[in-house]
């Protein structure tokens, strides 16, 4: 604002006192507009660009909620891998069997390869889940 009086006090000295009276009021509403323009953005309105890229956190998948109905309605049924049939000699029932399938049997890579369940593919929804479940340490609930 300093330099603007200094430039007026130049002009002034140079010109006519028409010059000052002209130039006033155009460096009055510059600054005018100069300040209302950078106060004018509250905290609520300003945003992080980095926090609005990121992804929404995804939930934990657990045995209970996700992974049991998609094994109970693909996997542990008559014939395939139920208590009475073990198909392969694995059952996945239990919680404990399902996680030890995925563990020790290599049952992941099979569902991933689409070699499992041998009557229907999952859908990537489904896979997603399951991966889910595995990548968070094979929750119970």
């Amino acid at each position: 604002m300093f330099f603007f009086m200094y430039l007026l006090r130049r002009l002034s000295v140079h010109k006519a006192s028409y010059m000052k009276r002209t130039y006033f009021p155009f460096f009055l509403f510059f600054f005018t507009l100069l300040f209302t323009a950078c106060s004018s953005a509250s905290d609520s309105e300003l945003t992080d660009p980095i926090k609005d890229n990121e992804p929404e956190p995804q939930s934990k998948a657990t045995y209970t909620n996700d992974v049991k109905t998609i094994i109970d309605n693909n996997c542990a049924t008559s014939g395939c891998h139920s208590s009475s049939s073990k198909s392969a000699g694995i059952a996945l029932s239990t919680f404990q069997e399902v996680k030890d399938g995925f563990i020790y049997s290599g049952s992941w890579n099979q569902i991933e390869t689409n070699q499992m369940p041998k009557s229907y593919n999952l859908s990537a929804a489904e896979k997603e889940l399951i991966k889910n479940w595995i990548d968070n340490g094979y929750l119970l609930e």
